[in-house]
């Protein structure tokens, strides 16, 4: 005789004890017992409009030929973030603080700071967990926010388009690697690459006075970046024998290079 245990742990150790051949297959009963739960999923897996709406949108999805047309300011191209006054939409399904995970909150918060909104950590969750701060999902907004991403109201966003439907989605700049905001990190460092991708907004043609900076005193920083930056340029410099150029003279550079440059016909 060889018995079959369902999953059911507290019969293992007289099984054992027995001697008695047996076989455990790890099962649990469908939505944790609950029948009428359970009968609900079963109805929805065999629901042919689930099955056609699937088909749909994998349709759409590889159909989609998605054409970059610009960058602009979230609160410029999202009616919402220009509408309400302090709104931040996160990557995932609709959420409170309360449910947030981790990398979320840390996102959160650091879209709190960038904003002005806060001045510190503990003043950025208070504000999160009253409600002062309205939490809403990135796609009930046309937007995306990858990994932990929150879109604010000043953020640079992506613009992409399909020509052929006119449907448009944004995203936010990929901050690199290391520490960021879409992992949840938002300390000054990661807060500084964000005022880089404003100025490549700025250089590019976007109108800077719709950037607010945050002031970096209001960070605490016992350094300001720039100095250690400046340290290591100043390295380089002296191992490749050659003048580097800063930000602003390096995006200038890069903008007159491409000035003669025209752009795709679908992007005209």
């Amino acid at each position: 005789m060889n018995v079959l245990n369902l999953g059911i742990q507290s019969f293992l150790p007289g099984l054992r004890d027995s001697r008695t051949p047996f076989t455990t297959v790890d099962w649990k009963p469908p939505a944790r017992g609950n029948a009428a739960l359970a009968w609900t999923a079963a109805r929805l897996l065999a629901d042919s409009r689930i099955d056609g709406a699937n088909a749909e949108a994998w349709k759409r999805m590889t159909s989609c030929r998605p054409v970059l047309i610009g960058i602009e300011t979230a609160r410029h191209c999202l009616p919402a973030l220009a509408s309400r006054e302090k709104l931040l939409l996160h990557a995932g399904p609709p959420l409170t603080w309360a449910r947030a995970c981790g990398p979320v909150r840390g996102a959160l918060v650091g879209a709190v700071l960038w904003e002005g909104w806060a001045s510190t950590e503990v003043e950025a969750e208070s504000l999160l967990a009253d409600g002062t701060i309205a939490l809403e999902p990135c796609h009930h907004h046309g937007a995306v926010g990858p990994m932990a991403g929150v879109v604010s109201p000043s953020m640079p966003l992506w613009i992409v388009a399909d020509p052929h439907t006119g449907a448009k989605a944004h995203c936010n700049l990929n901050e690199g690697l290391g520490k960021v905001l879409r992992f949840g990190a938002y300390g000054p460092e990661v807060l500084d690459r964000y005022a880089f991708a404003l100025l490549i907004c700025k250089e590019f043609g976007l109108d800077a006075s719709r950037f607010t900076a945050l002031p970096t005193a209001a960070l605490g920083q016992k350094a300001a970046r720039p100095l250690d930056g400046g340290l290591k340029v100043a390295k380089a410099q002296a191992r490749l024998r050659t003048r580097l150029r800063g930000p602003d003279e390096g995006l200038r550079a890069m903008r007159d290079a491409g000035a003669g440059v025209d752009p795709p016909r679908n992007m005209k």
